[in-house]
């Protein structure tokens, strides 16, 4: 036996990040130099592991719960992820794409949103944009309380809705009527969403305030601590 290296696998980056430094996973290679195959799995199955102790895992503690703020109580992010788990059908891509930030629930065969801060932006966007049938949308904090609230206990059987039997329809979940997707909420421009049907992109007027709101905030703190600093020095 010898050992090898394998470049490019998934578990390149983790190990990148744990390290520090330009390296690779270290892997157990015949004499043919090709992997051993069950060197390859275990690795796997530590690393699925290890990134669920890591975090939140089987998402047990919702995510908004786990949501930063700055001083002021105030959440750092605009807007966070939440799954419609009526309408997921299970196909992995989110929990793929953004491990961070979704998982996908052994009992029920659905994904979950289980952090909102752990993953970047574009990592988001490409798991939405993979999904098949569009059922990760972004809402602001407060929307996203209600629904992980509302969610609890709830039991959902996918199976159900795909052979059409006559209890399919009685899971119905209140998001449905809030404003989880921009065609939810084309009543209520009052919430100020960035992505509100009835402007353009980021110009809905209570957005662009709330905005506005905020940056001056921020602004105003930066200003307050580099003053301090000049008192110090």
């Amino acid at each position: 036996m010898a050992v090898g290296f394998v470049f490019g696998d998934p578990l390149w980056r983790w190990e990148r990040m744990r390290t520090g430094g330009r390296v690779c996973r270290r892997v157990t290679v015949n004499a043919e130099g090709e992997p051993r195959g069950e060197d390859l799995v275990q690795a796997m199955r530590e690393y699925t592991k290890n990134s669920q102790e890591l975090s939140n895992p089987k998402g047990l503690i919702p995510s908004h719960q786990l949501v930063r703020r700055d001083a002021d109580g105030e959440t750092l992010k605009e807007r966070f992820v939440y799954v419609e788990e009526q309408d997921c059908i299970g196909c992995s891509h989110c929990a793929m794409t953004a491990r961070n930030t979704f998982f996908l629930e052994n009992d029920y065969g659905r994904a979950r949103a289980f952090q909102q801060e752990a993953d970047p932006d574009e990592l988001i966007s490409e798991a939405i944009d993979t999904c098949p049938v569009s059922c990760i949308y972004f809402v602001p904090y407060d929307e996203l309380v209600i629904l992980e609230k509302e969610r609890e206990g709830q039991e959902i059987n996918n199976k159900q809705r795909l052979v059409g039997t006559s209890n399919s329809n009685k899971n119905i979940s209140k998001s449905k009527v809030l404003s989880s997707a921009s065609m939810r909420c084309e009543s209520c421009p009052q919430r100020g969403c960035q992505k509100c049907p009835m402007y353009g992109v980021g110009e809905n007027p209570q957005y662009m305030a709330k905005l506005e709101a905020k940056e001056k905030k921020n602004k105003a703190k930066k200003q307050a601590e580099s003053g301090s600093r000049r008192i110090l020095f």
